[in-house]
């Protein structure tokens, strides 16, 4: 779960910083909107649930982007580590992973006074099924322009 979770908080993140570029044209607004969209029949969000959900949301994934950001900047400097330098980045991973894992749990809890847990429950899988709806999208886009 831990492993999905960190596939899914890394792509989410790579889609954020790259929807321009990846997704034709498509702005980060329009992207967040089209996220938006999709959880919100997904999740059989309620207008009201999606007024209160979305912000703290955003909020949870800005956060997550931070640590992800970090993690790839230690990843990046990892090429030219000497031995000690790597034992320094694999603790700071390691903590990065906590902070991950704790931020998440703090969200999900706030989460949850707001959503039921069977919506909680179905936010990974609706995320997961979003990047799927995404790379379909983006191959079909590329097929339509060759």
């Amino acid at each position: 779960m831990r492993t999905i979770l960190t596939a899914l908080m890394l792509f989410c993140a790579l889609v954020c910083t790259n929807a321009q570029t990846d997704l034709k044209n498509m702005t980060e607004q329009e992207f967040r909107k089209q996220k938006q969209e999709y959880l919100i029949k997904e999740l059989a969000l309620t207008q009201e649930e999606a007024k209160e959900f979305f912000p703290l949301y955003e909020k949870f994934q800005k956060e997550k982007k931070q640590i992800y950001d970090e993690n790839q900047s230690l990843m990046d400097r990892a090429d030219i580590a000497g031995e000690e330098e790597y034992r320094q980045i694999i603790n700071r991973l390691l903590d990065l992973q906590i902070m991950s894992d704790e931020l998440e749990k703090k969200y999900y809890n706030e989460f949850s006074k707001i959503l039921s847990y069977r919506q909680l429950f179905r936010l990974n899988k609706a995320e997961a099924s979003f990047q799927k709806y995404l790379l379909k999208e983006m191959s079909r886009r590329s097929s339509k322009a060759k």
